[in-house]
């Protein structure tokens, strides 16, 4: 964090992030999840989301080379390869049968039709800083089947940072682990609604959750 100060005062840094984000994978290689735009653009706009990637591409070699020039223990590092597109933390979301909200992760909510649990904090990247809520008590909290199901169509799941929920829960729940889970519930839940040949949002939740509990699922007592 005070190479990034000392060079952000200089001009020298070319993104907003404060803090070096890297993180060690097997093998030899790191990750690094520096790179990111800080001016809003639409996704759905080809032409904008074509100048955030060509602006990702450009701000990614300025990343290696302040690592190279201003990390010691990064001196000799070697860009190995890039994410094939850029990351979008925040998107359209359905409406569902149930839409999730900060008190939800704030007061550790433990819904009755949960299928997953869940801890991480919401975090809301802003252009120069991001903002944190922790969870109170660094208790869990779920997410119910419901903000999976959409609410004005009886046959329809979504399952990742497009479920139904507000910006500061989403900001918690969109990362890997939940994504997964959430995955793994839509999944289960439209074969338990073919095999029983009813709307997704019918599906019985004592059967989705006793099959996500046979693969795993950690879903409390």
């Amino acid at each position: 964090m005070r190479e990034i100060a000392e060079c952000r005062k200089n001009g020298d840094f070319p993104c907003g992030t404060l803090k070096l984000r890297i993180f060690k994978s097997p093998g030899e290689k790191w990750h690094v999840n520096m790179a990111q735009e800080d001016e809003p653009f639409d996704q759905h706009d080809a032409e904008q989301t074509t100048d955030a990637e060509i602006s990702q591409r450009v701000m990614i070699d300025k990343l290696v080379k302040f690592l190279r020039e201003h990390i010691p223990q990064c001196k000799n590092a070697e860009l190995v390869e890039s994410a094939a597109e850029i990351g979008i933390r925040e998107g359209r979301r359905i409406v569902g049968e149930y839409i999730m909200c900060r008190k939800d992760i704030e007061n550790s909510v433990i819904f009755e039709d949960a299928v997953c649990h869940c801890a991480n904090s919401i975090d809301i990247h802003c252009k120069d800083h991001v903002d944190y809520f922790p969870v109170k008590d660094d208790a869990v909290y779920t997410i119910p089947y419901r903000a999976l199901v959409v609410k004005d169509c009886d046959n329809v799941l979504a399952a990742g940072r497009c479920l139904s929920a507000d910006r500061a829960a989403l900001a918690a729940v969109r990362v890997m682990p939940p994504c997964f889970a959430m995955g793994e519930a839509t999944g289960i839940a439209a074969s338990v609604a073919v095999k029983k040949n009813v709307a997704v949002k019918n599906v019985p939740y004592a059967e989705l959750r006793e099959k996500l509990l046979l693969n795993g699922a950690y879903l409390g007592g």
